[in-house]
C-alpha cells in the first residue's frame, strides 16, 4: 500500500461536522485524492480487508451518540471512495474468507450482516434476523 495522509477537520466551525481529507505521497510531495465526510471524530482508525482481492480498505470507528459508527473508505492512487456508512448499537467487521460487517440493533432486538458484491460495487444485506431467530443461532 502506498504511503497516505489523512487530514481531519471540521466544517463551517461545527466540531461534529468533521471531514477527512486524503493525501498519497509521490515524487512532487503530497497529491491530493479526495475528502469523505465522517459521522463523528474516529475513535480507531484501521486497515480492513473486506473486498476479496483488493487493496484494504480504511475502517473509521466512531461514537454516534448512543450508536457506534462504521465507515469504509477504498484507497487506490488518484481517488477515494466511501463503500459503506452505518450507525447501529454496535457494529463488528469480521475478516477471513467470506469477510462481511456486522451490524447489531439493541433497540430493534434484530442484526444485519453486509457483504461486499463485486457486480454491483456495494455492500448489500445477506442476513437479517431478529432476537427469536438469533436465539436459535442464526447469525453468525
Amino acid at each position: 500500500m502506498a504511503d497516505y495522509v489523512l487530514a481531519y477537520r471540521d466544517q463551517d466551525s461545527d466540531p461534529s461536522d468533521i471531514v477527512v481529507d486524503f493525501y498519497r505521497r509521490d515524487a512532487g510531495g503530497y497529491a491530493a485524492l479526495g475528502t469523505e465526510e465522517l459521522a463523528a471524530v474516529p475513535k480507531e482508525v484501521r486497515t480492513v480487508n473486506l473486498i476479496p482481492e483488493a487493496q484494504p480498505q480504511l475502517a473509521f470507528f466512531a461514537s454516534c451518540g448512543m450508536l457506534r459508527c462504521l465507515t469504509v473508505i477504498r484507497l487506490n492512487n488518484d481517488r477515494v471512495e466511501k463503500l459503506f456508512d452505518y450507525a447501529a448499537s454496535e457494529i463488528r467487521v469480521h475478516e477471513g474468507n467470506r469477510p462481511f460487517i456486522q451490524a447489531i440493533s439493541e433497540s430493534a432486538k434484530s442484526a444485519e450482516n453486509f457483504e461486499w458484491y463485486p457486480k454491483e460495487e456495494r455492500f448489500r444485506v445477506t442476513l437479517k434476523s431478529t432476537a427469536k431467530n438469533r436465539s436459535k443461532g442464526s447469525t453468525n
